[in-house]
């Protein structure tokens, strides 16, 4: 049974709760960081298309120092990162939410660095 229609109201409280909370505590920075990004990628049914917006925004509004956590999270995740690409629909999400995050990894070369590892890594081109 699709469950997805469950999920946007809590996707766009969440949302509401962490635009008031910047930046995210670094407390739970990495259970909130895993937790978007299960949510963002979904499982292998798909995604909450109506919950995918709020996930969108969160990933957008990260700070640097959250940036670089998700980017080093994608870098050691390796299988399920290699599970994600070998899905055209994930892969797409995944490039959704590298080209989101680009505007807040310009100018900082440690961001830029890490980006770089995580584009080579994974064979990914930059467009």
């Amino acid at each position: 049974m699709n469950n997805f229609y469950n999920e946007p109201p809590f996707a766009e409280r969440l949302d509401e709760i962490v635009s008031q909370i910047k930046p995210i505590s670094s407390v739970i920075r990495e259970s909130f960081i895993n937790e978007i990004l299960t949510c963002y990628f979904g499982n292998q049914y798909g995604v909450s298309d109506a919950a995918l917006p709020f996930y969108k925004k969160m990933i957008q509004n990260l700070t640097p120092k959250e940036i670089d956590y998700l980017l080093r999270l994608l870098i050691n995740k390796n299988e399920e990162v290699k599970e994600i690409l070998r899905k055209s629909w994930k892969k797409q999400l995944l490039t959704e939410l590298i080209e989101s995050i680009m505007p807040n990894i310009k100018g900082n070369d440690d961001l830029t660095n890490i980006y770089k590892q995580f584009l080579k890594q994974y064979k990914i081109t930059n467009s």
